[in-house]
């Protein structure tokens, strides 16, 4: 009788383990647009509150700072701004704090945006 238990127990446990390797393989992944998180701060690494930020996709737009891919963001008290639903893609950004600009320090990112992907980069502007 304990023999026949345990061959139900090795059959239970086969079946299971047959039946989410069946599910797992039918499961799909959702794909999301990159993103792009930049922080803003000054030389001392303070975050700057209320900076309005431009992206674009080319570095044509980004020096007449028109048509950009997004409307403008304005940064929160932590110095950050979020660009979401974007492509992959090079993106050039502008970020204007009165009078200081992004323009001698970074002005794009190193490489395409790729999916899944959430880009986070702190823009010193001077």
């Amino acid at each position: 009788m304990k023999y026949r238990a345990r061959i139900r127990i090795l059959l239970l446990f086969w079946l299971a383990g047959f039946i989410a390797t069946i599910n797992l393989g039918s499961c799909t992944r959702i794909d999301t647009p990159p993103a792009l998180q930049l922080t803003i701060i000054d030389r001392e690494g303070i975050p700057l509150q209320d900076v309005m930020v431009g992206l674009f996709d080319e570095l044509d737009q980004w020096s007449m700072l028109e048509n950009p891919v997004q409307p403008w963001r304005e940064t929160g008290s932590d110095g950050k701004v979020m660009f979401n639903n974007l492509k992959e893609n090079v993106y050039y950004f502008y970020a204007d704090a009165d009078s200081l600009s992004n323009i001698s320090t970074m002005i794009k990112t190193d490489d395409s945006l790729i999916i899944n992907e959430i880009r986070k980069l702190t823009v010193i502007v001077e």
